[in-house]
Order: C-alpha cells, then sequence, then structure tokens
C-alpha cells in the first residue's frame, strides 16, 4: 500500500488519524463525518496516493461519494 506507507513515512501520523483528521475538517465545513468501509479502504489509498502525486479528480470522487452516503445515512434516520 503506497498510500498507507505515504501517509506515515511523509506525514508522520498513521491512517487512522489521517481519517479522524479528515473528519475534523469535514466537520469544520458543515458536513456529517464519513466512515471508511473495509471494503473501501484500498479504493481510500489509491484516492489519496493518486492525490498526493497531483491528480485530485479520484480524490474529489471518493470524498464525495462518502459524503452523499453519509447524508443519505443521516436523513434516514430522521424519516
Amino acid at each position: 500500500m503506497i498510500a498507507k506507507k505515504l501517509i506515515y513515512t511523509k506525514f508522520g501520523i498513521l491512517p487512522k488519524t489521517s481519517r479522524l483528521l479528515t473528519n475534523l475538517e469535514l466537520l469544520k465545513l458543515g458536513y456529517p463525518p464519513i466512515t471508511v468501509l473495509a471494503t473501501d479502504t484500498l479504493e481510500y489509498y489509491q484516492s489519496l496516493d493518486k492525490r498526493y502525486r497531483g491528480n485530485y479528480e479520484e480524490a474529489y470522487d471518493f470524498f464525495y461519494n462518502c459524503i452523499i452516503e453519509s447524508l443519505n445515512e443521516h436523513l434516514s434516520f430522521i424519516n
């Protein structure tokens, strides 16, 4: 996992800490926190790796889809 190693070696933070910081930033912007499922972990790391290399589109798509899923989950509890 290039991105997993990249997160830890380049920034000195563990992947779980990275997800925690991501959720903190989302909460600051008024979005609900996201959950990266075990089935999505590889896609998450690949999108972070590509984002680090300058391709932001895949990371945007990944986080957009996670935010939409999270919003739908929250709305299902309200209804």
